[in-house]
């Protein structure tokens, strides 16, 4: 049931629509923001997780892009990768 819940949700009109969204936080938050990202489109995809589940190729391309947007924009795009290389993954 959830699973149809959420397959419907994600289909509703304007949610493909680009927005722009003006935020202020910490570069500490938003690493964390990003490796939540990262963590979720790596991970395997479970039953439990139906949003994970539809996720279309596009939609995983499109939140790359956006966490890679985000690290420049805080300038933390090689730090990040830093981290990320430091810690085995």
């Amino acid at each position: 049931m959830a699973n149809r819940v959420f397959g419907v949700a994600l289909k509703a009109p304007g949610l493909g629509d680009s927005i722009k969204v003006e935020m202020r936080v910490s570069k500490l938050d938003l690493l964390f923001l990003v490796r939540a990202v990262d963590f979720a489109l790596g991970a395997e995809i479970k039953k439990d997780s139906e949003l994970l589940m539809e996720l279309s190729g596009e939609t995983r391309e499109g939140l790359l892009k956006i966490r890679g947007e985000l690290l420049g924009k805080a300038g933390l795009s090689d730090f990040y990768e830093d981290l990320v290389r430091v810690s085995g993954g």
